[in-house]
């Protein structure tokens, strides 16, 4: 059985792929760097589970640790505020 957390980044990555836009990809490899490295450095402080939201710069703008186990799930969305 796969791991749900790379199984979420596989998935992502398959549709910044298939967006064919150089942009998102490059956007994709930042974020997924980013959040794989903010996970790795978290993952023994974490209890159950972790809430992380990550802009496409690649700066942290949420990251919650949660004492109870959560689903995981990934949003990717352009959204121009």
């Amino acid at each position: 059985m796969e791991n749900p957390l790379k199984e979420r980044f596989k998935k992502l990555k398959e549709y910044a792929e298939a967006s064919e836009s150089k942009d998102e990809l490059k956007t994709y490899k930042s974020v997924a760097d980013q959040a794989d490295q903010h996970i790795h450095d978290l993952q023994a402080d974490m209890q159950k589970g972790l809430i992380l939201i990550i802009d496409s710069e690649g700066s942290v703008l949420l990251e919650k640790i949660l004492q109870v186990p959560i689903e995981t799930d990934f949003q990717w969305r352009n959204s121009r505020l």
